[in-house]
Order: C-alpha cells, then sequence, then structure tokens
C-alpha cells in the first residue's frame, strides 16, 4: 500500500504542476493542439458539486470543514468498497490495486483544487465540447478499471450457491466483521478485522 500511496502523491504533483504550467504559459487563450479535437486552454471550473452549489446559491463560500467532509467520505467509501471487492473475490485484484492509484490521485487532488482555487483550473479541451483536468483523467481511469473488474467478478458470483451468495452480501460482511463462515480468510479480510478493533 505505501508503493500505491507514493504513486498516488507523484500523480496529485504532477496534476498540480500542469495546472500551473498551463495557467502561465497558455493565459492569453485558446491554443490548438489538434484543429477539432485537442486544444490547450486554461479555465476556472467553480462548480463543486451539489454542496458547493448550495453554498454558492446562499452566497456562503464552502468552509474548509466541509470541503474536507466531503472528500474524506469518497475517499472511505471507496475503501471500505475495496476491501468488500478484495473479500469477496481472490481473482483479479491486481485491478483493484490498480484502481486505487487514480481514485486517490483524483480526490487528493480534487480536495487541494477547492482550497486553492475554489474549484479547478481545467485546461484541456476535447472536441471543442469537454474541459479536463490530469486529475479528471485518473477518476475517470479509476471508473474504467473497476468496471472491467466488476464485469470479470459476474462469471465467478453466477457459480455460486444461494447460501454463498448470502455469506458474501455486503450486510453479511459487515455484520460478521469481516468474516464468512466455511470460507477461506484472505489477507484483506485480517486488515479488516484489525481495523475493526481499532474502531472499537
Amino acid at each position: 500500500m505505501k508503493k500505491l500511496f507514493c504513486v498516488s502523491v507523484v500523480l496529485i504533483v504532477l496534476d498540480q504542476i500542469t495546472k500551473h504550467l498551463a495557467r502561465y504559459f497558455f493565459a492569453d487563450g485558446l491554443v490548438v493542439i489538434i484543429p477539432g479535437i485537442l486544444s490547450i486552454a486554461p479555465f476556472h471550473n467553480t462548480y463543486l458539486g451539489w454542496l458547493g452549489w448550495w453554498a454558492g446559491i446562499v452566497d456562503v463560500p464552502s468552509p474548509f470543514i466541509l470541503i474536507f467532509l466531503k472528500h474524506l467520505l469518497i475517499l472511505l467509501f471507496l475503501m471500505v468498497m475495496y476491501w468488500y471487492f478484495c473479500y469477496i473475490s481472490e481473482k483479479n485484484r491486481f485491478l483493484l490495486k490498480a484502481s486505487i492509484v487514480p481514485a486517490v490521485s483524483g480526490i487528493g487532488g480534487s480536495f487541494i483544487d477547492n482550497l486553492l482555487f475554489n474549484g479547478s483550473w481545467d485546461f484541456i479541451f476535447v472536441f471543442n465540447a469537454l474541459i479536463f483536468d490530469l486529475k479528471d483523467f485518473y477518476l475517470l481511469a479509476h471508473l474504467i478499471l473497476l468496471i472491467i473488474f466488476s464485469v470479470l467478478l459476474v462469471p465467478q458470483y453466477l457459480k455460486l450457491s444461494e447460501r454463498q451468495r448470502r455469506q458474501l452480501s455486503f450486510f453479511s460482511w459487515i455484520q460478521n466483521r469481516c468474516k464468512a463462515p466455511n470460507l477461506s480468510q484472505s489477507t484483506m479480510q485480517g486488515v479488516c478485522r484489525r481495523l475493526l478493533r481499532r474502531l472499537n
């Protein structure tokens, strides 16, 4: 996990560097790279999700605590799903590990953007219609890897009996504190149990 975290930090730094370079070198306007396909055009995107939209309506800036909690909850949700998916499937875990890196990088980059810019400096203009920054591509990569893992998981799930499916359900996983009777214990299950003991 330390290596994955280090890679995520590098990607977050790269995201921030490209933003500042785009603002500095391309501040005068649109720079066409491939006509009709790819351009560089720095744009201050102040849309921060539904929470930021609500704050804008009442003319109150999003405070640090709300920004922090929003990103923390998203990160915790992704980590719980990661632990659960590792629990129910011992195959293709490399896809899950690979998906964590762009997810953490995207969330971390979004948190920094919200703090520094009250939004995000997007600059990659695609097909004269969509504008992104690197963290958006990170999150897209996370989604694609997660979809691939889910598709590969379906055949495994269909082979399970009704009893095994109940044992591997999310609610059973929570109720049993990451344990499942008559199923082999994985390394991630041990991590989950230690985490729960610390929380208690």
